[in-house]
């Protein structure tokens, strides 16, 4: 699914707690032309990369590229990373014996999250290709808490934005106060690059997402 993996230059503990935390799943960004659908690959798009054992996972509280995302913390003590869980976090998740609940997509999940009340997190993809014409983009994500409090924090929001070069083109959001315990809930946002939007047209497309 990707090239490379590039080793991140500080890491701490994946079950590190810390006040505040969003935990996603990213699922598959997908175009739109007219009545077809053709999928945009997402390089490590649902965080299958690497490998970790249940329940053990890599968090890094740098800002830089980790895992294929580009990362900033957006202060202190905020962090990035991929957990492969186990059924203290999703029922049946243990062994992989069954993918994480849907909306989620595989069997590993990253975590964003922040620390400071106030602090913004983000991690953004690379270029995905050129915004074309006349056409329709979807972006989604799933959401989710684990079982247990000391994997989740039923606070906060996270936010999924598409990009046209630097600009945020399109975003929404979900508070993690509605998302249930061991439950993933999707989050979506589109847009579209008729009439008015006609200047984003052969510009490159990103997907940001946020905690706070």
């Amino acid at each position: 699914m990707i090239a490379k993996h590039s080793p991140l230059p500080s890491t701490v503990p994946a079950d590190m707690h810390i006040t505040r935390i969003s935990i996603i799943s990213m699922a598959t960004l997908s175009l739109s032309l007219s009545a077809l659908a053709t999928s945009i690959p997402i390089p490590n798009g649902s965080f299958e990369d690497p490998v970790f054992n249940d329940g053990s996972g890599l968090v890094s509280i740098t800002s830089g590229l980790a895992f294929d995302w580009f990362f900033d913390t957006g202060g202190p003590n905020a962090q990035f990373g991929i957990i492969n869980p186990n059924d203290q976090r999703f029922t049946g998740s243990t062994d992989n014996l069954v993918p994480l609940p849907s909306p989620a997509d595989g069997n590993q999940y990253a975590i964003l999250g922040t620390a400071e009340p106030g602090q913004v997190s983000s991690i953004r993809s690379g270029t995905l290709g050129v915004i074309d014409s006349a056409t329709v983009y979807n972006a989604s994500v799933a959401a989710g808490n684990a079982l247990t409090s000391q994997f989740s924090s039923h606070t906060g929001r996270l936010s999924l934005s598409l990009l046209a070069g630097e600009d945020v083109i399109a975003t929404n959001f979900i508070d993690y106060s509605t998302v249930a315990s061991g439950t993933f809930q999707p989050l979506s946002v589109q847009f579209n690059s008729l009439q008015v939007n006609q200047q984003y047209v052969g510009t490159s497309l990103g997907l940001l997402s946020f905690a706070k």
